[in-house]
């Protein structure tokens, strides 16, 4: 009996060091991928070129905000829309940012999202920024947004 015992307070001491330590490698996982940066250069300027050979023409990747809206529910904002590419160049890995503000033009808030697709020459994509995990305050002073494109 005594044996048992004491294998099982073993078993239960590896259990909770090996929860522990799982538990850290996560947070610590967690905590460096939510912290990387990438680099975000505007995109209304030129966010790709390629020279061709025997040639001075610059190609070049663009993107224009066609259009966006806000789309309100009870604790969640998502700001909807369309993304065109202008240049003659694909891209991808858009950020979109989203500052909201309330009615005062004071800011209150900030989403983001990335776009991993890519979009071609003179081809639209559509996007949805979803502000998520947004406080009673937040929601109810909600008034206007500003949205940025980066690369």
């Amino acid at each position: 009996m005594e044996i048992i015992k004491s294998s099982l307070k073993m078993i239960g001491k590896g259990f909770l060091y090996g929860t522990g330590f799982a538990l850290g490698v996560w947070f610590l996982f967690t905590f460096v991928l939510s912290n990387i940066r990438y680099p975000n250069s505007p995109i209304s300027a030129e966010s790709e070129s390629i020279i061709e050979a025997n040639s001075s023409k610059v190609k070049s990747s663009k993107i224009e905000i066609l259009s966006s809206k806000s789309i309100s529910r009870p604790y969640l904002i998502d700001i909807i829309g369309t993304l065109k590419n202008t240049g003659d160049l694909s891209t991808n890995g858009v950020n979109l940012k989203v500052d909201l503000f309330d009615e005062d033009k004071n800011f209150i808030f900030q989403c983001e999202t990335w776009l991993s697709d890519e979009i071609a020459p003179e081809k639209s994509v559509n996007f949805k920024v979803g502000c998520h995990g947004i406080n009673e305050d937040i929601y109810k002073n909600f008034s206007s947004y500003k949205l940025k494109a980066s690369r």
